[in-house]
């Protein structure tokens, strides 16, 4: 945004671009089309070199299916960056976010602003219906054998408890340490249905995997889980085979997000 020095906020805001952008599985250049900026722009917001206008962020938000709330860090409500506040009274274009702001004191303000970011973002992709309560249980595939997983966490309790999980919700599991031995397991013959992975990993992080996995096995259900995605949702539209869960999670909900990808990677493609 021309005119406006970028600030820490910025960096904040560069972090989750990346992340959101990653995710969608677009390109630097994808999405620079998709929102009308030139690359080297794009580049500039997502090293937080250059501030991210209120109407950019929306477009950007529309493009990679994101919720403009989760952009803003605004589903982060106890620990908001203090410069978030000042970001926002700062940007003449958040007319609505600073009387929102002005009128009502803390806890309040923030529940107002998510709800005035959900609904702008609402206009262009409405948000999934919540899961259900009740775990789902894996169905057989067309073979009769059991679905089979590969859980892939540099953490060695979080590949038990994650495992224990899977296997409680009649998933055979394959476990992987790092995205160089999740590879191996990708480039054999062994069947699989779904990956599950961490995003932060030494070397090869859970994004990587994922595009990596993509080349070895084309429609592979993804689960992609990481602390950084809470309150982060997509629309199915653009990566029907892929979800975000945000760790922490309960037994239920790793349970819900596996069968859910599981059924949109078998359903295919929205037809046109």
């Amino acid at each position: 945004m021309a005119g406006r020095a970028a600030k820490p906020f910025d960096r904040f805001l560069a972090e989750r671009l990346r992340f959101a952008r990653q995710v969608a599985g677009m390109s630097q250049r994808e999405l620079a089309a998709a929102i009308g900026e030139g690359v080297p722009q794009l580049r500039r917001y997502e090293t937080g070199e250059a501030a991210i206008s209120a109407a950019t962020l929306l477009r950007i938000a529309v493009a990679v299916d994101a919720s403009p709330a989760w952009l803003y860090g605004l589903d982060d409500g106890d620990h908001w960056p203090d410069t978030l506040l000042a970001s926002l009274f700062r940007d003449p274009q958040m007319p609505v976010l600073v009387n929102a702001f002005a009128r009502i004191a803390d806890g309040e303000a923030r529940r107002a602003v998510l709800a005035v970011m959900d609904e702008m973002g609402s206009r262009h992709h409405p948000h999934p219906s919540a899961p259900p309560a009740a775990p789902a249980v894996a169905a057989p595939t067309p073979g009769g054998r059991p679905k089979r997983a590969l859980l892939v966490d540099d953490k060695p309790d979080v590949l038990v408890a994650a495992a224990a999980f899977l296997r409680s919700g009649g998933y055979d599991v394959v476990c992987a340490q790092d995205g160089r031995a999740a590879l191996d397991i990708l480039g054999g013959d062994e069947p699989l249905d779904v990956l599950l992975t961490d995003d932060a990993m030494p070397g090869m992080n859970g994004l990587e995997l994922v595009r990596r996995a993509a080349e070895l096995r084309p429609g592979l259900a993804v689960v992609v889980i990481s602390t950084f995605a809470s309150g982060f949702t997509f629309t199915v539209g653009r990566r029907p085979g892929l979800v975000v869960l945000a760790k922490p999670f309960a037994r239920a909900e790793l349970l819900n997000a596996v069968h859910a990808v599981c059924a949109r990677s078998e359903a295919g493609p929205p037809k046109t």
